[in-house]
């Protein structure tokens, strides 16, 4: 009796801890679809010189983001059911995500290294050596560069080799009182690019790592309510045993002792 009372306390408060956890396990699925959808947005901008394969961690974000917030409410439910079943589910489930997420924070930090700068480098030289012959170079090259204020590759010297000796408009930073620029960004739109492609990189891993070790802790908590309640189950189903083969004792003994005396029967 007393080791089932002890049973049914614990279970009360790793219940309640569980779905405090598992309301704010909804809100950090929340958190990963607004920090994925923000990321993407921002390389979305940036779309013309990256290529697809960087938008993959920040899409896989959102999407896992998603699957938290649902798995969020299966947790709910079981935990209010204390149904050991969903709830075991329930933390098997946040394990699959807690690996998931490893991966993206692993994948994204892999995507960055050593290759992003060539890449970026590459394809800025594509469209500023054709800036005046392909109008759609043109109007990216501008865009990026009036964006992010930045000049040429590494800086504005670039243009004079670039496009005839000219620096296009979308370089200037500051007009005098003629309308004529009086001076132009100085900082290459490679190694803005690069700041910011990097910076994003590093929010999304440690979105990714921080949230993931936080539903690490969830899953524990889920696993151990699962065990409890199965112990809980296992504990009842031998007290109700116990219960039944001592009436049964005292109804066999009853029986025999009124057998042996049969003279009071009469």
């Amino acid at each position: 009796m007393l080791e089932l009372h002890r049973i049914n306390s614990r279970i009360f408060y790793i219940k309640y801890c569980l779905i405090a956890f598992t309301v704010l396990f909804a809100l950090t699925g929340l958190s990963l679809v607004v920090i994925g959808t923000t990321i993407n947005e921002v390389f979305v901008e940036f779309s013309y010189f990256l290529e697809n394969e960087y938008f993959a961690p920040a899409v896989f974000l959102y999407s896992v983001g998603l699957v938290v917030f649902a798995i969020s409410i299966i947790g709910v439910v079981g935990a209010l059911k204390e149904n050991s079943c969903i709830i075991t589910s329930y933390g098997i489930l946040l394990g699959i995500v807690f690996i998931l997420q490893i991966a993206i924070g692993m994948s994204a930090n892999i995507l960055m290294q050593g290759t992003i700068s060539a890449e970026l480098k590459e394809r800025l030289s594509l469209i500023m050596t054709r800036y005046k012959m392909v109008p759609d170079y043109r109007v990216h090259a501008d865009a990026l560069q009036q964006a992010i204020s930045c000049c040429g590759i590494y800086n504005p010297n670039d243009w004079m080799t670039l496009n005839d000796g000219s620096t296009p408009a979308s370089c200037c930073a500051k007009l005098d009182a003629y309308g004529t620029c009086s001076s132009f960004y100085q900082r290459g739109c490679l190694e803005v690019l690069e700041l910011i492609v990097n910076e994003v990189t590093n929010v999304l891993s440690a979105s990714a790592f921080i949230l993931a070790f936080m539903q690490l802790a969830g899953m524990c908590f889920a696993l151990y309510l699962g065990r409890a309640l199965r112990t809980q189950k296992l504990a009842k189903q031998y007290r109700r045993w116990t219960l039944s083969n001592q009436l049964l004792t005292e109804s066999t003994v009853f029986g025999t002792e009124k057998n042996s005396f049969p003279e009071l029967n009469k």
